[in-house]
């Protein structure tokens, strides 16, 4: 078991330690504690051992970005567990989906790029992403049919997927943070 698991599976106090790579953070709406099982390959002969199968959590970057409040239900992702080096952190729970939809918005995102696409985990890198648009293993490339499925994603009215071809690199919502004035996105 990997020393994170070890961490959010264990009953005595450790240092908190930042999650993200970037200035972002995500407030923390609600914890579930529950408690860890033999099955999930724990020794327990020391007693109970808590665990953290569930977070609702608040998106300040899209808040900032979108004028909304969106709040996601997530979970550590499994890899990340496993190996505290893993860029994807947080994966959002089954029907917790955040949709981001700058179709009627496109000033909120540089006036002239719309993005629409649904997210479904939290990246270090890349702060609320759709797994399935993560580069291909294989090639390093990034399908843009799979990164704006909708046609409502568009550049000057034309759809994103149909003006872009295979990409090297995903578009990223970030934070600069300064001592002493608000972040910016």
């Amino acid at each position: 078991m990997s020393r994170l698991a070890t961490i959010f599976r264990s009953s005595r106090p450790h240092v908190a330690t930042s999650l993200l790579r970037s200035a972002a953070c995500h407030e923390v709406h609600k914890l579930k504690i529950g408690g860890a099982t033999a099955a999930e390959g724990l020794d327990l002969a020391d007693g109970y051992r808590p665990a953290l199968p569930e977070l609702q959590i608040g998106l300040s970057s899209l808040r900032t970005l979108s004028g909304e409040d969106p709040r996601a239900r997530v979970a550590f992702a499994c890899s990340y567990l496993q190996d505290g080096a893993q860029d994807v952190v947080l994966d959002m729970v089954s029907g917790s989906s955040v949709p981001i939809d700058f179709s009627k918005a496109a000033d909120r995102s540089g006036g002239l790029l719309a993005p629409v696409y649904v997210t479904n985990a939290i990246s270090r890198e890349l702060g609320p992403i759709d797994k399935r648009a993560l580069p291909d293993q294989h090639t390093g490339s990034i399908d843009p049919a799979r990164l704006f499925p909708s046609e409502k994603a568009q550049l000057l009215g034309f759809p994103l997927k149909s003006l872009l071809s295979r990409l090297k690199s995903q578009p990223k919502i970030t934070v600069v943070s300064s001592a002493g004035r608000a972040p910016e996105v």
